[in-house]
């Protein structure tokens, strides 16, 4: 809490301090280098250096509080990195419920950020898509993990979010035209319950829209699809089939080496780091970092 009124910065840290928050009370930019879960930071006439400030707790929640008369100087703030301003005078109640809604926003986004990366190295594929695909796009597999992550590389390759919609009778058509499809893929899946003329019928319909349908290996390409026939081999290293050892060292390796280094890695499987290395040479696996 960053204010000069005393008063103010008192009765503001003790509502948090209220709700569970450890609260440090500071009279100028002058704080301790410290990981904050947020930042209230009052604007003062007083010529202080705010962008540098701000630039640095860019990663933190940043909340500014300033008189009308200096909103010029919070506005450009936003643009450096600050989340929110509010006019003084404010309603601490309202001042908390701000801050807990912008903590739980940050928090969301890191928890969506290491999501994210597990999806990135969980379904690297050996091969990898071989072309950029167009929507709408039909993935014939058997193996329902395989197509989705051939989905979910089609998706990020359109630099969008995958979104998927189990098939559902009554749903499905109102889902899909919900979806921003500005921002997000919609992937139907679980399609192999239905019979031939019922896919048919549906996807006369999905081909209006952007999206991503995977259906049962042995069905033709539909009109106005894009077709990606995935084959099962043994080359392809997911987890829905049953591999050897070998095979399963293989793809634990190749998985994560970009990820982790060769100490966790060998730590993971239970092996010493010239297990590993004696692994590498015999399986051919090379290190890509």
């Amino acid at each position: 809490m960053i204010e000069e009124e005393i008063f103010l910065s008192n009765n503001i840290c003790t509502k948090f301090e209220k709700h569970g928050f450890i609260c440090h009370e500071s009279r100028d930019l002058d704080v301790d280098d410290f990981v904050f879960d947020a930042i209230v930071l009052s604007i003062t006439p007083a010529k202080l250096d705010y962008i540098t400030f701000v630039k640095k707790y860019s990663q933190t929640t940043i909340i500014l509080l300033s008189p009308k008369i200096n909103d010029e100087d919070a506005i450009l703030l936003l643009s450096y990195g600050a989340d929110r301003y509010m006019p003084k005078p404010i309603l601490i109640d309202e001042l908390y419920q701000v801050v807990l809604h912008y903590i739980e926003y940050a928090n969301m986004r890191y928890k969506l950020k290491i999501i994210n990366n597990h999806f990135d190295n969980f379904f690297k594929t050996e091969y990898g898509l071989q072309k950029k695909y167009d929507l709408p796009l039909q993935i014939n597999s058997s193996s329902s993990l395989e197509s989705f992550a051939f989905a979910f590389n089609v998706a990020k390759q359109q630099n969008k979010t995958l979104l998927p919609i189990r098939f559902n009778f009554d749903k499905i058509i109102y889902k899909i035209k919900s979806c921003d499809f500005t921002k997000v893929v919609p992937y139907v899946y679980d399609t192999s319950r239905l019979d031939s003329s019922e896919i048919n019928r549906y996807m006369n319909e999905f081909c209006k829209y952007k999206l991503i349908v995977c259906l049962p290996y042995q069905f033709n390409q539909y009109a106005k699809f894009e077709l990606l026939k995935i084959k099962n081999t043994k080359n392809s290293f997911l987890p829905d089939d049953i591999l050897t050892i070998d095979e399963y060292f293989k793809y634990i390796v190749q998985s994560f080496q970009n990820s982790m280094t060769d100490i966790k890695i060998a730590s993971a499987l239970g092996v010493s780091r010239k297990t590993l290395w004696d692994k590498r040479k015999k399986l051919n696996i090379s290190n890509k970092k």
